[in-house]
């Protein structure tokens, strides 16, 4: 990865290949990555912290951080081309 990953949440998304996006919990609660087997990207930060979060992919099948132990808010990742 190409920041620590300490605490943070994880998704997978199943396109024409899976890739899983990662976002950090204590390390940088508003840095997100996404991984595709080989090739580590840098994606779109999060608006608000989400320290110690979880994620899940939601009914469109996009990535969703789903609050943390500072926060209740939840955000869905919404321009997907940045996560590909």
């Amino acid at each position: 990865l190409k920041s620590p990953f300490k605490l943070g949440s994880l998704v997978t998304l199943k396109e024409k290949k899976e890739k899983i996006i990662l976002c950090n919990g204590s390390a940088d609660p508003r840095k997100c990555e996404s991984f595709d087997g080989k090739r580590i990207k840098r994606i779109e930060k999060t608006n608000i912290r989400h320290k110690h979060a979880c994620m899940a992919l939601n009914d469109e099948g996009r990535p969703t951080i789903i609050a943390g132990i500072d926060t209740n808010s939840v955000e869905i990742f919404q321009n997907r081309s940045n996560l590909l």
